[in-house]
């Protein structure tokens, strides 16, 4: 469980990160807003750091979705096999 959890921190570093610097470079530039709220001015980047991020991005995406789905069947399986009250503990409607 911590090994999943300091990865999630990892990755909610990471991957944005890893985006910013793909759409940084001279060649991937696309208007980059955080929620339309305000421009996030670009990274320093080159054409070959840009594709270093691109080419993070996409494993680093797919690697939280695998996490999410282990933390996911883990929470289940403290629920409903282990009987332990973890997932109660998280969502207290469910202690009653």
């Amino acid at each position: 469980a911590r090994t999943v959890h300091g990865l999630f921190y990892v990755l909610l570093v990471a991957l944005p990160l890893s985006g910013w610097l793909m759409v940084s470079g001279p060649d991937h530039r696309r208007p980059l807003q955080w929620f339309g709220a305000f421009d996030i001015p670009y990274l320093p980047a080159s054409g070959a750091t840009a594709d270093l991020g691109g080419a993070a991005h996409g494993p680093l995406g797919w690697l939280m979705l695998v996490l999410v789905a282990v933390h996911s069947a883990a929470a289940l399986r403290h629920q409903f096999i282990l009987r332990d009250k973890v997932l109660a503990r998280m969502i207290p409607p469910l202690a009653g």
